[in-house]
């Protein structure tokens, strides 16, 4: 769990990082371009290190082609992050994303999409769900 909340707490600096990059190139595409870069080297290293293990790609085929929309969706995040940083600041842009994050993890769980294991829906689900909202409207009061 500690882990988790670390790289949690890595995300508003992503994308404060990246808006910097993004502010000095004038081009939003560019700094998450950088930015993939930089974490493909990054992942590069992982593998060939074999620390979090060897890959497996023999079933790697059999994938349906929206098993790898990962990276699109990847590209989608850090581009709004890095735009929406500078304009609505960091806690606004977490709550907000840990939201959205919530309420589809919710229905996930829910129904056990993608292979996820299906947790029920249950009032003190909800509730988390919705005290995740007021945090977001909390946070955008100033």
């Amino acid at each position: 769990m500690l882990i988790i909340v670390l790289a949690g707490a890595a995300m508003p600096l992503e994308a404060a990082l990246n808006a910097k990059v993004g502010q000095a190139t004038h081009s939003p595409a560019f700094a998450a371009l950088a930015s993939f870069g930089v974490g493909t080297i990054a992942c590069l290293l992982l593998t060939v290190s074999g620390v979090m293990g060897k890959p497996q790609l023999g079933q790697a085929g059999t994938l349906p082609w929206w098993a790898w929309a990962g990276g699109a969706l990847g590209a989608l995040i850090v581009v709004v992050s890095l735009v929406a940083v500078r304009q609505v600041g960091a806690a606004v842009l977490i709550t907000a994303t840990v939201l959205g994050q919530v309420v589809l993890a919710l229905a996930m769980d829910a129904g056990g999409w993608l292979g996820v294991s299906k947790v029920p829906l249950n009032g003190w689900r909800v509730l988390g769900g919705i005290l995740v909202g007021v945090g977001v409207a909390l946070t955008t009061r100033k």
